[in-house]
């Protein structure tokens, strides 16, 4: 009758136990979803050596072929870019401006007919940025972020 007693109390712990794991992970997952970064900045406290970051989108789900819009990258020195799209793309061009008609590739990124581009970092060397398609099929996501 002991054996019974002591295994019943033992199975409701492992019930509390596992209840509270349950609801741990629930506000966990739910207070990570709640937090929000604004205009899409991430700000390091002004230390020596600490940069600050933007994301910034060129496209989200975007038929192509397209121009993005021109992102003003003054303030930072460099850009990463991340470039998807839903079938696939040869390439596509980095430009720049500081005026926006007087308008420079800086690069070419070759994408090998896949849907995944390489990332790709290069210095800021104008005031204006902005992403290009080539021959592709599918729609474009394309994000940015500047340091």
């Amino acid at each position: 009758m002991d054996e019974t007693n002591s295994s019943n109390k033992n199975s409701k712990k492992l019930l509390v136990v596992i209840s509270l794991g349950i609801v741990l992970v629930l506000v966990g997952f739910f207070y990570w979803k709640s937090i929000k970064v604004s205009d899409n900045q991430v700000s390091q406290p002004n230390v020596k050596g600490a940069e600050s970051s933007k994301q910034i989108i060129f496209a989200q789900n975007k038929p192509q072929p397209f121009n993005s819009d021109w992102i003003d990258t003054s303030g930072f020195t460099k850009i990463t870019i991340n470039f998807s799209i839903t079938k696939w793309i040869t390439q596509y061009s980095v430009e720049y401006s500081d005026d926006k008609a007087n308008i420079k590739e800086q690069s070419v990124v070759s994408c090998g007919n896949s849907s995944q581009c390489p990332e790709t970092t290069l210095p800021i060397i104008g005031k204006y940025y902005r992403i290009t398609t080539g021959t592709a099929l599918g729609d474009v996501t394309a994000v940015g972020i500047l340091n």
